[in-house]
């Protein structure tokens, strides 16, 4: 049956996800095709922990991302977050419960108003994620990387075992991540590559991949067949895990 082949395809991806998220590495990236369940495992696992006494910082780069992405955050959610809620101030988007909305689960902040935001906004911030971090147009914020980072230190300051998430397609080898963090797609082996340096922060990277079956029914779809007769290159890396 097809559906039960996808599903099944899916919960699989979803617990390898959360499986990656959880090993113990400063900077875990997640680069695979649509549809591979990337954005809605690192979701569901850290609304989870959340909200029970963990916290999130999901960048953007403007406040224009965040009007509409986050609308779709909460939009997308399955019946067990039904009682989240997110609150709008100054452009930042608070999740957090009804039932305790003092105790914030997560904040969505824009990576291009990083210098308004001081120490103490989000406390025991666990996880920083920035989706789509290889963007498909190659525009990036101003000053990127000194503005995540910087936002890193003031939402978790002294907070331990902070992680930083990293999700894209696999859009181009050559990016401003990549370069900054010195690696090479050519390392990568078996769809895995990782590295621990003293004094610096520890990298895992992993290819995610879906089995054949899968693959073959996104290849019958309308968007797939139209991506070909447009030939933009488009399936290559939203399908097919091929760098452009």
């Amino acid at each position: 049956n097809y559906y039960v082949m996808i599903n099944k395809e899916l919960e699989r991806l979803n617990a390898d996800i959360i499986k990656i998220i959880n090993k113990n590495y400063d900077v875990v990236i997640l680069v695979g095709a649509r549809g591979t369940t990337k954005t809605y495992s690192v979701k569901k696992h850290i609304l989870n922990e959340s909200l029970n006494g963990f916290a999130f910082t999901w960048y953007f780069r403007t406040f224009e991302d965040i009007k509409s992405k986050a609308a779709q955050f909460l939009d997308s959610l399955p019946d067990e977050y039904k009682e989240i809620y997110a609150s709008d101030t100054k452009g930042i988007y608070f999740i957090s419960s009804k039932k305790d909305v003092k105790k914030y689960a997560g904040l969505f902040i824009p990576l291009s108003k990083y210098n308004r935001f001081k120490s103490g906004e989000l406390k025991n911030n666990k996880y920083n994620i920035l989706d789509e971090f290889i963007p498909e147009d190659g525009i990036y914020a101003k000053n990127e990387l000194y503005a995540l980072n910087n936002l890193i230190e003031s939402m978790g300051r002294w907070t331990e075992n902070q992680k930083l998430i990293l999700m894209a397609n696999s859009v181009k080898s050559e990016n401003l991540y990549f370069n900054a963090l010195k690696i090479d797609t050519d390392d990568i082996v078996n769809n895995i590559y990782k590295r621990k340096e003293e004094g610096k922060a520890s990298i895992y990277l992993k290819i995610i991949e879906a089995n054949s079956a899968f693959i073959e029914e996104k290849q019958d779809t309308l968007a797939h067949k139209l991506g070909e007769s447009f030939n933009l290159g488009y399936n290559d890396y939203a399908l097919n895990n091929t760098w452009l």
